[in-house]
């Protein structure tokens, strides 16, 4: 009965072009959802979601949310989509079904990705607004671990929402809501219990820049069932506990176990920390990355053995692969789950299981190494900036463990710039800098520059400037340890200043500070946010500068702002700077400590960020000889 009234719902429900309320949850608004509405059917390990959606786009602005996109894979099938696109009266200008959708199915890019997920997407629009687009969604989940949950909330607002599961009496699972506290109903009805989430008006999210993970914490429900299957792995009890055996099995079968089976040699020493970085290394450099997902391959690895003879492999196969040959050397080790820093934040109060990454732990007497095999360029014992400081799930036997990942300290993360500016008879400048990038500055443009060809790798260089080539011509450039682990990136360019230095009654002003680019973070307006800053991570710049002159230019004195510095909790920063009499000599260094700067620090940073520009604000000034 409940699958007629959606039907008939979806054919007479008016559109609600002519409803729409201005006040102050919809002033302002580009779009508005006027309804979102699920209906899921649990049927034993598997469930039935029906979906209705109706978004009315009211200008330009809000052609972001004009497109449909839906997909399927083998856990998650399609069975109806019908799309409706509406004029300002009602009138139903397009009507489409999954066949006339475009479909998309696994594709390669850089990392020769492939997967077996299909989607079907449109984008539907009119030359006048406002117009409806309205959907509904019929889809089968073919094992109750991708049974997920609903999201009420968006950047735009909901009029209504709501959430109607029915399923056997008794049938056990957990939820949790998150931004909205919403308590469901509950109805018997015969062998069955209806429960149901609603909520009407709901506002729209704000887009916060530098919002650490988890903020703004939009209006949405998770669910868990407390007994599932997956492979050939049960899940029974919906606990962080219970998820770590569960995946602990479904790896079982995909591990070496007999020492034979393998090929390469098996480094073992005395010291099982020198065994255990000799393997690393040896699959970080042997293997390359490959993201393939068919089917439970987005869970369960391929057999490590067929990882090892392809020399190639995804997340969970290049893990499955490091874990079995630590193991067969006798060394402690885990496969851990993540969800990567940028893509979400892992709940330690609530299993649900959203992780899109796989790496491993070892345990060597009582200590923690970490290791990712998918970071080209990681050292042994070194994360990626994506799998810092993040909850993540340990999965042992005895089951899983949430744990936080190590973090990088300011010292591991620098930039060190060696600069020579030399302002030749004209007052043009021609400045020679070598940069020295470390730990998660490395890596970062290793990923970048690797992909680049000689035209995109002068363009990027040009954007590490202050200004670009607004200010600075690139002459020449020369990138040393591109490909190398152990050392630092190193580059260095030459450039010439596209203007004369400043120059006022025959006096040559010089900012200190002229070769550094401000992150957005560092500039964020602070002024009435209540959510912390995503920082990226703790870092140390250290600028080190040579300014000479051409012996045509003869200065009478020159002025040398005094030493100084400045800190707060969280970050600190000085300048000193030295009259050498044929140059001068300027050390500049600032450091931040941490990855989320706190609502509660942001008085202190602030008078702290303001007595930095002040420090470095304060102009060299070489006063002409008088002719």
């Amino acid at each position: 009965m409940s699958r007629w009234l959606i039907t008939l719902l979806f054919i007479f429900l008016p559109s609600a072009l002519g409803g729409i309320e201005v006040n102050d949850i919809y002033a302002g608004a580009d779009a508005i959802y006027n309804y979102k509405i699920w209906e899921c059917e649990i049927k034993g390990d598997q469930a039935e979601v029906q979906t209705r959606f109706s978004v009315t786009i009211l200008n330009a602005r809000g052609t972001d949310y004009n497109g449909v996109v839906e997909y399927e894979n083998d856990f998650r099938k399609i069975k109806r989509l019908k799309v409706r696109l509406l004029d300002a009266n009602g009138n139903i200008i397009a009507e489409d079904d999954k066949k006339d959708l475009n479909k998309a199915c696994g594709f390669g890019d850089s990392y020769e990705l492939y997967s077996d997920v299909c989607t079907y997407y449109k984008e539907y629009a009119l030359q006048k607004y406002p117009y409806t687009v309205e959907y509904e969604l019929i889809y089968d989940v073919k094992s109750l671990f991708f049974w997920q949950g609903a999201k009420f909330q968006h950047y735009i607002p909901v009029r209504k929402a709501s959430y109607r599961l029915i399923c056997p009496s008794d049938f056990t699972f957990k939820y949790k809501c998150y931004g909205l506290n919403i308590e469901p109903s509950v109805a018997p009805e015969g062998d069955k219990i209806i429960y149901t989430w609603e909520r009407d008006d709901i506002t729209a999210l704000q887009r916060i820049d530098s919002a650490p993970d988890g903020y703004p914490a939009g209006g949405s429900i998770s669910f868990m069932a407390d007994s599932l299957t997956l492979g050939d792995a049960a899940l029974v009890g919906a606990d962080w506990k219970n998820v770590g055996k569960w995946h602990s099995r479904l790896w079982e079968s995909c591990i070496i176990k007999e020492i034979d089976t393998m090929v390469w040699r098996l480094p073992v020493t005395d010291d099982k920390v020198s065994t255990a970085q000799a393997i690393y290394d040896e699959v970080r450099d042997k293997t390359r990355y490959v993201s393939v997902s068919i089917g439970i391959g987005g869970w369960k690895p391929e057999n490590a053995v067929l990882t090892q003879d392809r020399g190639y492999g995804d997340c969970k196969g290049l893990s499955a692969l490091l874990l079995s040959r630590l193991r067969l050397a006798g060394i402690e080790t885990y496969p851990v789950l993540a969800l990567t820093r940028g893509d979400g934040l892992t709940d330690v109060d609530f299993p649900n299981v959203v992780f899109n990454h796989v790496f491993v732990v070892s345990v060597i007497d009582n200590d923690t190494i970490w290791m990712d095999p998918t970071c080209d360029f990681c050292r042994f014992g070194d994360l990626p900036y994506g799998d810092e400081k993040i909850n993540v799930l340990v999965s042992t036997d005895s089951g899983g463990v949430i744990v936080v990942t190590p973090s990088s300290q300011s010292e591991d993360n620098k930039v060190i710039k060696e600069s020579h500016i030399f302002i030749n008879s004209g007052g043009e400048m021609e400045i020679d800098v070598k940069a020295d990038y470390y730990g998660n500055f490395s890596l970062a443009k290793r990923n970048k520059m690797e992909k680049l060809d000689n035209d995109e790798t002068r363009a990027y260089l040009a954007d590490l400037l202050p200004g670009g080539e607004r200010k600075y011509s690139l002459r020449n450039y020369n990138i040393m340890n591109l490909s190398s682990i152990e050392q630092p990136l190193t580059i260095n360019m030459q450039l010439s200043g596209n203007k004369k230095v400043d120059e006022l009654n025959h006096v040559v002003y010089i900012n200190p500070n002229l070769l550094e680019t401000l992150g957005s973070s560092e500039t964020l307006n602070l002024d009435g946010r209540d959510i912390p800053v995503d920082w990226g991570y703790p870092y140390t710049l250290q600028d080190n500068i040579i300014i000479a002159w051409d012996s045509s230019l003869v200065f009478d004195s020159i002025y040398i702002p005094p030493d100084d510095a400045v800190e707060c909790a969280l970050a600190k920063a000085s300048c000193h700077i030295i009259n050498a009499t044929d140059s001068i000599i300027v050390s500049l260094s600032s450091s931040f400590f941490d990855y989320v700067l706190p609502v509660e620090q942001f008085d202190n940073f602030e008078k702290y960020r303001d007595t930095k520009k002040a420090i470095l604000s304060r102009y060299i000034r070489l006063y002409k000889k008088s002719e």
